[in-house]
């Protein structure tokens, strides 16, 4: 450990997999931990997890939507809002909205700038809805 404060940060990784050179669940720490909880977070639907049901995003459902400047708009707007209420550890700077096109289908891809506060530096997460 480098005595940095945010690799103090630690847990499960998500998707939970076996660490195979230790046989026990794998962790992640750092920046790159709090990455994993953002998507967990922006990909998880309202009301999917039973006993946290305002846990998510309407995300999902958001992108299947046709693509139109409301839409551009109310995406950050909505990743903002839950970032504000289910992530303590960063302040959102910014959010973008791409569509590229992999074997002649859209893909939405969602790009979230969050300033984190544990040691203030600026990172960004990218999800694929």
């Amino acid at each position: 450990m480098s005595g940095r404060p945010i690799d103090s940060i630690s847990g499960l990784s998500q998707p939970f997999r076996v660490d195979p050179t230790t046989g026990r669940l794998a962790t992640t720490s750092g920046a790159a931990k709090i990455d994993q909880d953002i998507a967990v977070l922006l990909a998880t639907r309202i009301g999917e997890r039973p006993l946290q049901r305002s846990f998510g995003t309407r995300l999902r459902s958001l992108v299947q939507q046709p693509l139109d400047d409301v839409l551009i708009d109310a995406i950050p707007e909505e990743i903002s809002a839950a970032l504000l209420q289910w992530e303590p550890r960063v302040l959102v700077t910014g959010a973008e909205v791409s569509v590229e096109h992999r074997d002649g289908a859209p893909v939405t891809r969602v790009h979230v700038r969050y300033r984190n506060i544990v040691d203030s530096s600026e990172q960004t997460a990218v999800v694929e809805p």
